[in-house]
């Protein structure tokens, strides 16, 4: 009698985890869900408050490529977060966003851009970054999402059809500057931190570290680099450990 009731508690304490992790992941889709309707909704709330004017530069600046520049004042944006200090846009995917910085990088990996809880996050600048004067490396990060928000569609630069193309261009518009990128580099790596570096002790350790992310390309973008280079780094999660990461040479700035 007594095993019979020893496998009864047993069998009873299964079911009572079962039931707890089932409820658990019930619990958890409607907070995704929840979350995902507020991103969408803060979108909507961007778009109204924002008008974005694209010029194109001169084909004596860009070799006759097709670039144009972004036009936008950033107060209305302000007026919902303060601490927005950009607007980014990645030609080929649907990553077209204001970029937000707090005083870690940690706040926005779940907190939306009205500041509300939220998983899905926002895309935000490196704390260690200037953005009246950019630094060496600019770095944006974002969350990987499969609705296709955040930096959901940066995996869109690993095709061959985008490596192929002409149209490698990233657009930042600060406050004081519009600025305009080359995508020269893109890779998914392990998740480590070198590719994150901001400052650097010389001009040598500086060109050492932007030819080790051109090597790392999965495609040869026949971008060239110096030392006088400013550069654009976007990172997002890949799978579990893995980072997926995109790298930008500065062409244009006005």
């Amino acid at each position: 009698m007594r095993k019979k009731k020893g496998k009864i508690v047993i069998l009873g304490f299964i079911i009572v985890i079962i039931i707890v992790l089932n409820l658990y992941a019930v619990y958890f889709m409607l907070e995704r869900n929840n979350d995902k309707k507020e991103t969408l909704d803060m979108l909507e709330v961007i778009d109204n408050n924002i008008d974005i004017k694209e010029d194109e530069i001169n084909s004596d600046i860009n070799d006759n490529k097709n670039i144009e520049t972004m036009d936008l004042d950033l107060n209305n944006l302000k007026n919902i977060n303060s601490d927005t200090v950009a607007y980014l846009k990645v030609e080929s995917t649907n990553i077209n966003y204001p970029v937000v910085k707090s005083n870690d990088n940690e706040y926005y990996l779940n907190h939306s851009f009205n500041k509300n809880k939220n998983q899905e996050g926002w895309i935000f600048l490196d704390y260690r970054n200037n953005i009246n004067n950019l630094d060496n490396n600019t770095i944006i990060y974002g969350h990987n999402r499969l609705t296709g928000t955040m930096f959901g569609t940066l995996k869109n630069l690993l095709n061959k059809s985008y490596q192929e193309s002409t149209n490698h261009y990233i657009y930042f518009t600060t406050e004081n500057n519009n600025y305009v990128f080359e995508v020269f580099s893109t890779y998914i790596t392990s998740n480590e931190s070198y590719y994150l570096k901001t400052t650097f002790k010389d001009d040598n350790e500086y060109l050492e570290f932007l030819n080790t992310l051109k090597t790392r390309s999965t495609y040869n973008f026949n971008i060239e680099l110096n030392s006088d280079d400013k550069i654009i780094t976007l990172s997002t999660c890949s799978g579990s450990n893995d980072r997926m990461v995109v790298h930008g040479k500065l062409i244009y700035k006005n």
